[in-house]
């Protein structure tokens, strides 16, 4: 179960070195704030239960647990629902977006956020702003980054998949032709329509095999 904080030394500390702790969460260092070690889990917990003068840290939530699941989205969705004012509101909402896709997937917390996103956009549209300070700036970067590296590595995929997959195909046809004479155009094309590399290997240990060219047709109209 989640409690408020009830320490009123702690809660002037984190107050009073608010800043200190959002520099120490970005740039991953530890939470030691002049003499006093603060525990993460004490922060998350004070935040996750809607501490007031915490509010402003909720963006923030997702940073300081180890593996964040969709529990942190959702919390965070309810204490900016919570928020009356609409500028704290607007700005808690791009930051919560921002942070949060550096753990999930950009559609899912899109997907999260939409009514709030919706509700609140012509405040948002104020607060472009936001989006060219140095660190969401970077966060977009490393997210646009990503995004290209992935889509690089799967077209290169695709492109050893394919590879591989006429190179199969050519396989098999050298093996139909060496084995029951000229090649057939109706054989080839069945050929090149199978485009699944497990089937194209069975197909080609079959033919070397078969009697007749018979099964091997029975098997391409079935692929």
């Amino acid at each position: 179960m989640i409690h408020k904080l009830t320490d009123r030394f702690l809660k002037d500390v984190i107050e009073r070195h608010a800043k200190e702790i959002i520099s120490a969460i970005l740039s991953q260092r530890g939470f030691r704030v002049l003499s006093t070690q603060l525990d993460k889990e004490i922060i998350y917990n004070a935040i996750f239960a809607g501490e007031p003068f915490l509010m402003p840290l909720v963006p923030l939530l997702a940073e300081l647990v180890a593996k964040p699941d969709l529990t942190v989205l959702y919390r965070q969705h309810e204490l900016i629902s919570a928020e009356k004012d609409a500028k704290r509101r607007a700005e808690m909402l791009l930051y919560s977006v921002a942070f949060g896709k550096k753990h999930f997937r950009s559609r899912l917390v899109d997907k999260i956020f939409a009514n709030l996103l919706q509700e609140n956009l012509n405040m948002i549209k104020e607060f472009k702003a936001v989006a060219e300070t140095p660190v969401i700036r970077e966060i977009i970067q490393e997210e646009v980054e990503k995004q290209v590296q992935e889509r690089v590595e799967k077209q290169v995929q695709e492109q050893v998949e394919k590879r591989e997959t006429f190179a199969l195909q050519e396989a098999l046809l050298d093996v139909l032709a060496i084995r029951f004479g000229k090649e057939n155009g109706k054989v080839r094309r069945m050929v090149l329509a199978v485009n699944n590399p497990k089937k194209l290997k069975v197909m080609h240990r079959k033919a070397l095999k078969a009697k007749s060219l018979d099964p091997i047709i029975a098997s391409l109209q079935k692929a």
